[in-house]
């Protein structure tokens, strides 16, 4: 019977091993605004924390104001902070925010082999997780209030495939409704209709399109994710949802 015992419990930690070594960790962070010595201090970190794979969430270009007169995306400034993303051996995957030109984040990302520019609702394998992608949008209107990151075809889109990948995991610029108090009495901001599909099916969802709020939620079943200005780590259940967030500081 002892012998049983013990067979039994060596089984159920082979098992729990086994399982916990396809848990993986993901680094999330955003927001770069021609910061090169900031994504180099984050590459840094990662590795100090050797994480599976680093999700990069867009706003790489110097900072500007879409739709107003001193407003422009930067190649130079771009290429900076990608270039440092390209010196790691961790695989990294590139999502273009709304202050950056498109075709610049994917021409950078071409020139490294573990630089992935991710597109628009293409199922992409991330370590554990299955992502589906939304790049942020440059558009000469851009208003604060009311923002319009994506484009609208681009946008209906990406819903539908949502829909039918209710297993995977949201990453876009633009953030999902509500849970973003960016400034006393705005209220919540982000996209109504993206917010809908992920509560129907679920999903769990990374965004990075409003910098001034990091947030961390758990509803119900699913994370809503948004990284702000912090570099982030996820930790997966070796089953392709999120398990836990944690978020960092790397400056004082």
């Amino acid at each position: 019977m002892k012998k049983l015992i013990r067979y039994m419990v060596g089984i159920a930690g082979l098992v729990f091993y086994a399982s916990s070594a396809l848990a993986d960790k993901i680094g999330i962070v955003g927001n770069f605004d021609g910061d090169y010595r900031k994504a180099k201090e984050v590459v840094k970190f990662y590795e100090s924390k050797k994480t599976d794979a680093i999700l990069l969430m867009g706003d790489y270009s110097v900072r500007g104001i879409p739709g107003k007169v001193n407003y422009k995306t930067d190649f130079n400034s771009t290429k900076k902070v990608l270039d440092e993303f390209g010196k790691t051996h961790i695989p990294v995957f590139v999502l273009s925010g709304s202050n950056d030109n498109i075709t610049d984040v994917r021409k950078i990302s071409a020139d490294y082999k573990n630089m992935h520019a991710l597109k628009d609702s293409v199922k992409t394998k991330i370590a554990d997780i299955n992502a589906i992608p939304l790049n942020g949008y440059n558009n000469k209107k851009f208003m604060f209030e009311g923002a319009k990151f994506i484009d609208e075809k681009d946008f209906n889109n990406y819903l539908i495939n949502l829909s039918k990948n209710p297993n995977s995991v949201a990453v876009s610029h633009i953030a999902p409704y509500g849970d973003v108090d960016i400034a006393p009495n705005f209220g919540n901001v982000g996209e109504k209709k993206l917010e809908k599909v992920l509560k129907e099916n679920e999903i769990d969802s990374i965004s990075n399109a409003i910098r001034e709020s990091p947030n961390k939620k758990k509803i119900g079943n699913r994370w809503k994710i948004n990284p702000s200005v912090f570099p982030v780590i996820i930790n997966t259940n070796g089953k392709g949802k999120v398990n836990r967030v944690d978020f960092y500081r790397i400056r004082k």
